[in-house]
């Protein structure tokens, strides 16, 4: 079946090629060709196509408004970053590469800020930050692969940094590294040039300017470098991660600027990143490797002189067939035991398919071993991870740095060890398309979801503060796309009807009030049923149904007859793959109206009732590429109804103003992240405007936007939501009288909840 509607609605037609092309990448890559770089570009390191995932707004919020994960904007296609107190606040700022440059987000202690982008020739994709000149000012240095330079801009304080210079390396050096090699106190500099397996190792003088000491011979295709005093000589030393053949290299320095390569190890296929601690406390340096195309870390126990053990290789993702790629890895004492931690980002295979796209912790337990303990969402294609206490709590947090979605995500520290927050709810699989409902009649919202990988839903029922208890199925015998709730039998117990996907049909569940519902009855509408909208279109108290047909051009009406059964009603034309629809009067003659998303062109059809469950011919506006969804609200508060929804092609959002006689003008446009689907209103921050909520599929976020009251919109900031999160439903649910987001989550499975924190 899956298979089935991956050829049925153009999203997962589009996924479909995106997963082609990176199983190409995997192949090209499995066969390495040093002529073609293929590494390079499997790791997304030198790649020239771009991605929509993000779009460069300067937030309005400080990201703690939810209680969610905040993300902020990093650069087009994020490679790598480091923290740094730039502008002597107390707060550990951040850096990153990306195509253009390096930006510098600002961290105010409640949240960052975009505070400069500087412009770099070569494609920066290594970082290190150190005061090269002696002013007393952090500077940056940056490995640039295309160009082989690297660039060292002189930080000026207050967050600034003055015109770089450049100094030239190898053949594409990918990553930098700064520390003091000779005991001069000068900041030295060592650099892993990618293509002709060396690493140059420059000496500083103190001025900013450095001198080339020596050109050292790696394994192939060095990738990453980390400083370490390896044997307990108190002098510095060097592990190379070697991405061409699977190694490790050590090398003992001297004290005066020169090393020499005493081992090599073996360790998983193409690793990317290593770091050192003291994981048994025997006084000795071990070291944990991040291993991208085996999907595991190495760790190798240090046994003294230098030399090492490989003892441990921890399976990242064991999932048959799926890819999480740790691409990045952090050692840290996370929950102050003494002991030192993991943090493994896990860069996954593309937002379009399952497998990474998190960050997992690991505990250690003092003898070299570790637990796995959390894994979190962090974002798409995360490419590095940063843990430093960026909150001044003495806890640490995790920076994840997302290549695909063109952010970075803020993770705090809970104080115990743990990350983020634990407000995600399991529920069936394939969680498509949810809402809110009240199913037990104690006052208390709770959620249901059509579940599109299987054949049922899930029904998850509120405790009042914000939890949930554990998800209850319903099967219907067919894949759900979509959900809504009405009393379709006037019991005053909420019901929920299904736009049933895998078949022709829509399924009435009718609750019993207890949480708990009858069997559902399926009703003939047409081909593969998107969404269903719920209203009184014929003025007899009873409530109808609309139903949009993506497999054909047309919506259909249900006619009920207030018992939970249905009539059917007449067909009408909307235009190419109706896929949303939503109900409200358009025209204040207290008769329900229809507005329709087509998914297939760039129009809205709005069909105006005429209160005998028949409808006008609909007229249609433009709005995007590929309008997703559509719902009402009044969001310039002139008192008709307006239309809210997603453009899945043109990743944003639009707003159609209605006049009040039917008809709509003045559309409005907001860019958002890649791939929006679904659009939820609220008044978010009590001021009594509406504001906007969207999920965006393939960036892995929810966007908020606030309302002034005139039809403007500010944008708020991103949070990160689950895996694939494909819409976004709106209720009180710790009873608090502040709006809350509840997210569906495609691919992991789950529900989020972002409960409302603004103050």
């Amino acid at each position: 079946m899956r298979l089935l509607l991956n050829f049925i609605i153009p999203r997962h037609t589009l996924f479909v090629v995106a997963v082609l092309a990176v199983m190409l990448k995997i192949d090209i890559a499995s066969s390495y060709n040093r002529t073609e770089n293929s590494l390079l570009s499997m790791l997304h390191l030198e790649d020239n196509t771009e991605y929509a995932g993000g779009y460069n707004k300067q937030p309005t919020l400080s990201g703690d408004e939810f209680a969610a994960i905040p993300a902020f904007y990093a650069g087009l296609n994020p490679t790598s970053g480091v923290a740094c107190d730039f502008d002597g606040d107390g707060y550990m700022d951040i850096a990153t590469t990306n195509k253009e440059g390096v930006l510098i987000s600002i961290n105010t202690g409640n949240g960052f800020k975009t505070h400069a982008d500087y412009n770099i020739a070569g494609l920066p994709v290594g970082i290190a930050t150190s005061d090269v000149n002696a002013d007393g000012y952090k500077d940056l240095i940056t490995a640039n692969i295309e160009n082989d330079t690297i660039s060292i801009l002189p930080g000026i304080g207050k967050g600034s940094f003055g015109t770089g210079t450049t100094i030239h390396a190898g053949s594409k050096p990918i990553c930098v590294i700064a520390d003091l090699f000779n005991n001069d106190l000068y900041q030295d500099l060592a650099v892993a040039n990618f293509n002709d397996d060396t690493i140059s190792v420059f000496l500083g003088r103190g001025d900013g300017t450095f001198i080339l000491n020596k050109n050292y011979k790696t394994g192939v295709s060095p990738i990453w470098l980390a400083v370490s005093d390896i044997n307990n000589d108190n002098i510095k030393d060097i592990i190379c991660v070697n991405a061409g053949d699977n190694t490790i290299s050590i090398m003992d320095g001297n004290g005066k600027g020169s090393f020499t390569t005493t081992s090599s190890y073996k360790v998983g296929k193409l690793p990317t990143m290593a770091m050192t601690g003291d994981f048994n406390k025997d006084t000795y340096q071990d070291i944990a490797v991040s291993n991208f195309e085996s999907d595991s870390v190495t760790i190798l126990m240090g046994i003294g002189k230098g030399a090492f053990n490989v003892t441990d290789t921890i399976l990242v993702d064991k999932r048959p067939r799926k890819k999480s790629h740790p691409k990045t890895i952090t050692v840290a004492d996370l929950n102050k035991d003494g002991l030192q931690d993991l943090t493994v980002g896990n860069f996954g295979t593309n937002a379009g398919v399952r497998g990474g796209n998190s960050v997992i912790i690991y505990f250690g337990d003092g003898n070299g071993n570790f637990i796995n303990n959390q894994e979190i969402t962090s974002g798409v294609r995360t490419s590095f991870i940063v843990t430093q206490d960026f909150d001044g709590d003495a806890w640490m947090d995790i920076v994840a740095i997302n290549n695909g979605s063109d952010n970075f995500s803020f993770i705090r520290g809970n104080n115990d060890g743990t990350f983020g927050l634990s407000n995600v709810y399991a529920v069936g699989l394939g969680p498509h398309w949810s809402s809110t409902g009240e199913f037990n009649n104690d006052g208390i919202p709770d959620l249901v979801t059509a579940n599109i990988d299987s054949t049922n839903i899930s029904v998850i029922l509120g405790n009042g503060d914000g939890s949930f208890l554990p998800y209850s199925n319903i099967d219907i015998g067919v894949n759900p796309h979509a959900v809504s709730v009405g009393d379709f039998n006037k019991d005053a117990n909420q019901d929920v009807v299904t736009a049933d996907i895998g078949g022709r049909t829509v399924s009435i569940l009718l609750g019993k009030g207890n949480g708990t519902f009858e069997d559902p009855e399926k009703y003939f509408v047409g081909p593969t049923p998107t969404a269903v909208g719920v209203g009184d279109f014929n003025q007899d108290g009873n409530q109808d149904l609309a139903a949009a047909l993506y497999g054909s051009r047309f919506i259909s009406i249900l006619m009920g007859k207030g018992n939970g059964t249905f009539d059917n009603g007449k067909i009408y034309y909307s235009g190419d793959n109706p896929h949303s629809i939503t109900v409200g009067d358009f025209n204040h003659d207290k008769i329900d109206d229809l507005a329709v998303g087509n998914l297939g062109g760039t129009e809205v059809s709005v069909f105006l009732g005429m209160g005998d469950g028949t409808f006008n011919t609909a007229e249609k506006y433009d709005v995007g590429l590929w309008p997703y969804s559509v719902t009402t609200a009044d969001v310039n508060e002139d008192g008709h109804i307006d239309l809210v929804g997603a453009n899945f092609g043109s990743n944003d959002i639009y707003i159609l103003f209605g006049i009040g006689d039917g008809t709509f003008n003045a559309i409005n446009r907001f860019p958002v992240g890649e791939l929006p689907s679904v659009v939820s209103i609220g008044d978010f921050d009590d001021d009594g405007h509406q504001d906007i909520a969207v999920t965006n599929e393939l960036s892995y976020t929810v966007s908020v936007f606030i309302g002034m009251g005139d039809g403007t919109f500010y944008f708020g900031t991103d949070f990160i939501a689950g895996g694939r999160p494909t819409s976004v439903t709106t209720g009180d649910f710790d009873m608090d009288g502040r709006t809350d987001l509840a997210v569906s989550n495609w691919y992991t499975n789950d529900v989020t909840i972002m409960l409302n924190n603004f103050k």
